[in-house]
């Protein structure tokens, strides 16, 4: 067992370096700004979609599809890699797109529902500590399992909002972060900060998990479809 899978079980997280992932964050990160973000303006709900359509780009779907990243994923005890679900944006800035919001504490595991044994991968394309925006995370506390807490809209809020050993993570652009989907953690945001923080996170499940046949491999992503989007285009 090497040093990152030790840290992996033990802390619940790790984060990794590789010249060869840190050129290809390098090149998601020119895209963005190029194609994606050189379109920002005054509407938040437009910035909003170029976010999302970027998280559907051939860039960042190479990105999460490369040698390099598979290797650390499966380095790290998940056998046989699949999806589970699509790519997350997550926006922290202090303007109206961005609205200074940030997920509370958190487990991901009930937003999966499908291998236990599993990694989100977790990559950001601004470097990350206290002094812009980050992730903060408790490490250790993915042993406990399932924590007491709320399934709401935006996840798996948990009832104590307290961790005294927590940590504000430092993260360069390039670094990966790979974390347990029992993991607690949580959007870091700096209210006196002008910077933007954009990362994006996929979560992979283990093919080869004993406790996912049970579940008949199901996880609890769709598809979900507006009908009424092309109708109302021509109507309006």
């Amino acid at each position: 067992m090497d040093k990152l899978q030790q840290q992996f079980l033990r802390d619940g997280y790790v984060v990794a370096h590789s010249q060869a992932l840190q050129d290809l964050v390098y090149e998601v990160k020119s895209a963005f700004e190029t194609k994606f973000y050189s379109r920002f303006g005054g509407d938040p709900s437009t910035n909003r979609n170029l976010i999302k359509r970027f998280a559907d780009s051939v860039e960042l779907a190479s990105l999460f599809a490369s040698c390099e990243l598979l290797a650390l994923v499966r380095g790290l005890g998940v056998a046989s890699p699949v999806y589970c679900g699509p790519v997350v944006s997550h926006y922290t800035h202090s303007d109206l797109t961005g609205n200074s919001y940030g997920l509370p504490w958190h487990q991901d595991f009930p937003s999966m529902a499908s291998s236990s044994n599993a990694a989100i991968v977790w990559i950001s394309v601004n470097a990350c500590s206290e002094k812009t925006h980050s992730i903060e995370v408790a490490p250790g506390h993915h042993t406990q399992g399932l924590l007491l807490g709320v399934q709401k809209d935006n996840g798996y809020i948990l009832t104590d909002q307290a961790f005294a050993d927590s940590r504000v993570l430092d993260i360069a652009v390039g670094d990966v972060l790979l974390l347990s989907p029992y993991l607690p953690h949580r959007t870091f945001v700096n209210p006196s900060s002008n910077a933007y923080k954009l990362s994006f996170s996929r979560r992979f499940d283990d093919l080869e998990c004993p406790h996912w046949p049970e579940q008949k491999f199901a996880n609890a992503y769709g598809v979900c479809i507006d009908r009424t989007m092309y109708t109302n285009k021509i109507t309006s």
